[in-house]
């Protein structure tokens, strides 16, 4: 269909969209694939309810299907990083209570925060990382775990939620597996960046230096700035 808004720009506090900037109506370069959702309500939305248990709760998401690790089976899951560069990254494999044969996890929704909860069960400090190919080896038709989903707080993978175990429905080219890997760091600032924001927001503007005096003075200007004064 149609679309009439493209690069929108909010500030949070509009009433109505036709309040934040965009690219002008019905010019666009978007894709068929590109189309803006939301979801304003989530089914832990509840006049009546309290408020979930956190640990059954990872996210203000859809997760009706999602459950946690150390509920879906008995005993610990075992982790190691395998096919990186050193001992700290690689590909993530598991092995499950009961099991002799290590398996991967579908790298669908995998970010810092499961990959944290991995170096720190691992005792390899925090993500640098995750990345969701098959960068560091590994067959698709060997991933047995898929849907894992943490705050980011867990001392090991047991404590997060999971969606399936064992036969797993993992999509992704052959070419590019989608395995679940990551880089663990000993030291990482407390902050995740929010990358997507950050390309969204990004802009140019043109400001006299009448207004740049503490940049100028914190040396944060380019050095033509020097020549412009």
């Amino acid at each position: 269909g149609q679309y009439w808004m493209d690069n929108l720009f909010c500030n949070g506090a509009e009433n109505n969209l036709t309040d934040c900037r965009h690219d002008g109506w019905g010019k666009h370069d978007c894709q068929t694939d590109e189309s803006a959702g939301v979801v304003c309500k989530t089914h832990f939305s509840s006049t009546t309810t309290p408020a979930p248990d956190p640990d059954v709760a990872a996210k203000d998401e859809p997760a009706m299907n999602l459950t946690r690790l150390d509920h879906a089976i008995s005993g610990k899951i075992k982790v190691r990083l395998l096919g990186g560069r050193n001992t700290e990254e690689g590909r993530v494999e598991i092995l499950v209570p009961g099991s002799d044969t290590w398996g991967l996890m579908c790298g669908d929704g995998w970010s810092l925060f499961e990959a944290t909860v991995v170096c720190r069960q691992l005792g390899m400090g925090y993500a640098q990382s995750a990345m969701s190919t098959g960068y560091f080896g590994g067959n698709s038709s060997n991933i047995i775990l898929s849907g894992l989903k943490c705050t980011g707080n867990e001392k090991n993978i047991d404590q997060c939620l999971h969606n399936t175990i064992g036969d797993v429905f993992c999509p992704g080219p052959a070419s590019n597996p989608n395995i679940a890997e990551l880089t663990c760091v000993e030291k990482m600032a407390d902050l995740v960046p929010d990358v997507f924001e950050l390309a969204r927001s990004t802009h140019l503007e043109d400001k006299q230096l009448f207004f740049l005096g503490c940049a100028m003075e914190e040396n944060c200007l380019a050095s033509s700035a020097d020549l412009a004064k």
